[in-house]
């Protein structure tokens, strides 16, 4: 199928919506009716097509970071409770209350949002240079593994 004859403007809104709500390009290829190659091509192919996937990316992208950092630093939120009591005359009264509630900070967030924006000082692995290059250290591996099949008892 020839991908220039199927694209239409309008299709630029749908596959922004998409985006932005976390599809992919699967997604977009799925509600438009095209191959899923066909949506980079598309993107370079017909600019407003590609903003508009970019850009709700970007949007979409920057709403999960936030909620991420909100999550790893903890908030505040209020929540309404609504009850229905009976009265003494058997009628229902309802009632409605506002509570302040606290949601902690979350280590989990707090690690996954350190590791990926400073992952050189946040990794788990932290390397240490000895100033020996690859080659000599796995020689001197190899030299030890060696010796160690050589000590064995026969």
């Amino acid at each position: 199928m020839n991908f220039v004859l199927k694209y239409k403007p309008e299709y630029d809104e749908i596959a922004g919506m998409i985006r932005r709500l976390g599809g992919t390009y699967k997604d977009i290829a799925d509600a438009l009716d095209i191959d899923e190659d066909t949506v980079p091509k598309w993107i370079v192919s017909y600019p407003s097509f590609g903003e508009a996937v970019k850009e709700n990316e970007r949007i979409a992208n920057a709403k999960v970071a936030g909620a991420l950092f909100k999550r790893a630093l903890g908030y505040s939120y209020t929540e309404s409770e609504i009850r229905t009591e009976a009265t003494a005359d058997g009628k229902e009264k309802t009632s409605k209350k506002i509570v302040k509630k606290e949601l902690p900070p979350d280590v989990v967030a707090c690690i996954f949002f350190l590791k990926n924006r400073e992952p050189l000082k946040w990794k788990d692995v932290n390397l240490v240079d000895s100033g020996e290059n690859i080659t000599s250290i796995l020689n001197k591996a190899y030299e030890k593994a060696r010796q160690s099949n050589d000590d064995r008892p026969k």
